[in-house]
């Protein structure tokens, strides 16, 4: 019944019935963390069209959920939302597993089939790759998403120890946390001092590392959208980097301990910024951001206090009102405006 839904603004909160046999209400769009967290009852579920988020845990411990449909609507489910659920019955396309419904089986690939895979081709209609997906498939040595994938789960490729090549096409716009952490042969796209994958169309979507500890300098490459995990870490005698106009996101620890990294130039297009993408640059001292502080403050970006008090502001002619505020010169040098 739905006197049993506990809903609030489209989020279903917590089911308190005891059916095994559940049809999501129509005005639900997400599911809680933890909403049927440990539900023993629950044997099938219909999420209504419309339906965009599954959240963290939220059918984690259902260990009689046999079946689930989900809505070609679906943009996200979070870490761990089918752990536990032993029964849960999937659908198999090549050498992995799937959730979907009667339309697409194949909408989201949760797992691969086995560690031991040496190949997988997705379902050309994918939409989704989840959390650990292909983790420790250390025999996986090539991958190619299929441009329908609009994200790619946290860790979803960790300890892939083989995997040479990836394909990553524009249209994923969602890439979760260390997508590729303890990916050492990852090595395909080179520019300057950094691996990166992506497409046949751009080369370099993702700035995946620096090529060794040991560089001085690094030119990111202009058509470069993401800065991963680690990228750089202990990069020691990195000192100056110019982020790229375009860029869009800095995962965390991308600089992680990068200790003598004295000055960073952020760009406009930044909209994700992790707090903890410059943890333990202790010698971090000015980031030049390429914007206005409105524009700052509109990105949503995220800093530390510390850091947030060592932001400088792009204003080209000089500004009337107090801050830390900086100008190309004619030869494109950073000035500071005193």
């Amino acid at each position: 019944m739905s006197s049993n839904f506990i809903i609030e603004e489209g989020k279903l909160l917590a089911y308190t019935g005891h059916l095994q046999d559940l049809v999501v209400p129509n005005d639900v769009t997400s599911i809680a963390e933890k909403a049927f967290f440990n539900n023993i009852t629950l044997r099938s579920i219909i999420l209504p069209e419309g339906f965009s988020s599954i959240e963290e845990g939220a059918f984690r411990g259902c260990e009689n959920l046999k079946n689930i449909l989900i809505p070609n609507t679906i943009t996200n489910i979070d870490y761990e939302a089918f752990e536990e659920c032993n029964n849960l019955e999937y659908n198999v396309y090549d050498n992995a597993y799937y959730l979907g419904n009667n339309d697409n089986p194949y909408l989201v690939l949760i797992k691969a089939k086995d560690r031991d895979i040496t190949s997988c081709e997705i379902y050309p209609n994918t939409r989704l790759i989840h959390h650990h997906a292909f983790s420790r498939c250390e025999n996986l040595t090539k991958i190619d998403i299929p441009k329908t994938v609009i994200s790619i789960g946290s860790l979803a490729f960790i300890q892939c120890s083989s995997l040479s090549s990836v394909t990553i096409p524009d249209e994923v716009s969602k890439i979760g946390n260390a997508i590729f952490y303890h990916c050492n042969a990852l090595r395909e796209y080179v520019f300057d001092n950094a691996y990166y994958v992506g497409n046949e169309e751009n080369p370099y979507r993702l700035l995946v590392k620096a090529k060794d500890y040991d560089i001085i300098t690094c030119e990111i490459h202009k058509d470069t959208k993401y800065i991963l995990e680690d990228a750089f870490r202990f990069c020691e005698n990195l000192t100056e980097l110019t982020i790229p106009e375009g860029l869009k996101c800095i995962k965390k620890y991308a600089f992680i301990h990068c200790t003598n990294l004295e000055k960073i130039i952020l760009p406009k297009s930044l909209v994700e910024l992790s707090g903890l993408a410059f943890y333990r640059c202790i010698s971090h001292k000015k980031i030049f951001y390429k914007g206005t502080s409105k524009d700052f403050l509109n990105s949503g970006l995220f800093l530390s206090s510390k850091l947030f008090d060592k932001v400088y502001y792009y204003c080209e002619t000089k500004p009337s009102i107090e801050g830390k505020y900086w100008h190309y010169d004619n030869t494109y040098n950073i000035l500071e405006w005193l």
